[in-house]
């Protein structure tokens, strides 16, 4: 009887050792799919501000050209309202002039932690202000 009660105890010494090592297979794979997963949404997270970004860059821009023809003494900086459903977002275009003919607005967007900033150059002709260039100025 001493012969099987050691071996069913070393029987149930293996069975208790392989399924520590399982659980713990399942717990490192566990952990891994929610590193992968947080990971993942921080990227589309990170995406998602990028593309909100251009986008209020373009309105920005087109506002900055609005604004240029309509006023052509235009030097107050000007807050744009952004969307609601954009959250801690913000718009705003400034105007600095570099001489009598040269006009740059500065278009600053931001949302959440992330901002971009672009320069519009313009010149000034008989007709008013025209658009001669953009420079993406800086984008985090």
């Amino acid at each position: 009887m001493k012969v099987s009660q050691k071996t069913s105890c070393r029987r149930r010494g293996f069975a208790t050792f392989t399924a520590v090592v399982l659980i713990s297979i399942v717990a490192m794979a566990l952990l891994a799919l929610t590193l992968l997963f947080q990971a993942d949404s921080r990227r589309t997270r990170h995406h998602w501000a990028e593309t909100q970004l251009r986008q209020l860059l373009i309105a920005g821009a087109a506002a900055a050209v609005h604004t240029a023809s309509a006023d052509p003494e235009v030097t107050n900086p000007q807050i744009i309202q952004t969307p609601a459903a954009i959250e801690d977002s913000g718009l705003m275009v400034s105007y600095e002039r570099d001489g009598g003919s040269i006009l740059r607005a500065t278009v600053t967007a931001r949302i959440e932690m992330h901002d971009a900033r672009q320069t519009l150059t313009f010149e000034k002709t008989g007709s008013g202000w025209n658009l001669q260039g953009t420079e993406l100025d800086r984008h985090r």
